[in-house]
Order: structure tokens, then sequence, then C-alpha cells
């Protein structure tokens, strides 16, 4: 088993709102912390921040989102997907729209040693 942290400077995060609320792209940031098990499977949880002026913050537990690992050489990447309400992160909408929060990312984990 490994113990990880994200490394934000070389990770990939996107956020998008459905349905479309003419928002337009929103400024994402996530850290976080991962332990992979010796089949790659992920536990722990990322925290992620929409907006510039450090917007509202939610915290994705990975038992809960679609995940893989990536391995090459020596370089471990965790791709995965999530969804939230979109007034988790201070997002309105009409209330019948239920507006969602879709996320992606591409975290590139740094191996940490407790």
């Amino acid at each position: 088993m490994g113990h990880y942290v994200v490394d934000p400077e070389r990770s990939d995060i996107t956020a998008s709102v459905r349905p479309d609320m003419g928002l337009g792209p929103l400024p994402v940031r996530m850290t976080g912390e991962v332990d992979l098990d010796d089949d790659d499977r992920a536990a722990g949880h990322l925290a992620v921040i929409i907006g510039d002026d450090g917007g509202a913050m939610a915290t994705v537990d990975l038992t809960e989102a679609t995940v893989r690992v990536e391995r090459d050489d020596g370089v471990v990447v965790l791709h995965g997907t999530a969804t939230r309400p979109a007034n988790t992160f201070g997002l309105g909408g009409p209330p019948l729209l239920n507006p969602i929060v879709v996320l992606r990312w591409r975290a590139r984990l740094v191996a940490h040693e407790d």
C-alpha cells in the first residue's frame, strides 16, 4: 500500500455545470491525499475549489468517484470523474434545473512518507 499526495502543479481538473448556465470556463484547483492498495484501488479524498478568489471548497471521497490509476515509468496518475450539486460550490441556478458540477481530473501523485 502506498500513500500519495496530489501535485497541483502537474495535475489538471475541469468543472462543467450541467445543464449549462452560461458561466463559461470555471477556474478549478485541487489538492488531496490518496492511498493505493496493491491492486491500485484508490481511497482518500480530493479538496476541490472552484473560483479565483478562494471560492467554495468541496471534498470528493474517492470511494464515491469513478477512478483509474495509470503507472508509467515511476509516474503515478489518478484519472477520475465525480459529480456534485452546483450549490456545493456556491453556484446557484434555477432550482427546477437541479444544476450539477461534473468534475474530471488527471492528478499526478507523489509518494508521501508519513
